[in-house]
């Protein structure tokens, strides 16, 4: 609670300089507290004693006040008890809930490494695979044509050739269109 009150606790003139005057009312003013009891009302004093009423009747009726401050400052500070267990029943359901958050946002970030590693490793595994069907289809088509490599064989890999010497250009000059603008910026 103390953290809230200094964050949203403003200077007055803050709110003389926003034009916050007259419509605006800190949240100081607006909290209650609903644990304590409705406040007791004080009686200063007997009116009979302003008339000159027996002495005795003014003693009765401050020993019955005084009976009832007294029971009115029992209920507060029984009220002011039970509004602090509640305090600490909530801070101790926040540290708990506090705790259980961080727990999950570990496991949370434990399993999403977990498999982005799997991702990855699939991939690897994916891109082995493809590397030995490549592989057999070479030594396939070696066996085929006794050893000896086609004219045919090497047409089918120049488009696969022109697109890696094609991504390998614009490769380069984004590098140079990188190097360049770090120059400029350092």
């Amino acid at each position: 609670m103390a953290g809230w009150l200094a964050a949203n606790h403003k200077s007055k003139r803050t709110d003389i300089d926003m034009g916050f005057t007259s419509s605006y009312k800190s949240g100081l003013d607006l909290m209650q507290n609903c644990d304590l009891p409705p406040p007791i009302k004080l009686f200063a004093g007997p009116v009979n004693k302003i008339c000159s009423v027996a002495v005795q009747e003014v003693v009765d009726d401050e020993v019955l006040i005084s009976k009832d401050s007294e029971d009115g400052k029992f209920e507060i500070l029984k009220a002011l008890r039970l509004s602090q267990t509640r305090a600490r029943e909530a801070e101790r359901k926040c540290s708990v809930l506090l705790k259980e958050r961080d727990a999950l946002s570990n496991l949370l970030l434990d399993e999403s490494l977990r498999l982005f590693a799997y991702q990855q490793w699939v991939r690897l595994l994916e891109f082995q695979v493809s590397k030995l069907e490549r592989e057999q289809r070479t030594e396939s088509l070696k066996s085929d044509s006794g050893g000896i490599p086609r004219w045919e064989d090497y047409g089918e890999g120049s488009s696969s050739m022109k697109r890696y010497a094609a991504a390998a250009f614009c490769l380069a000059i984004a590098g140079m269109g990188l190097a360049i603008g770090c120059s400029y910026i350092f």
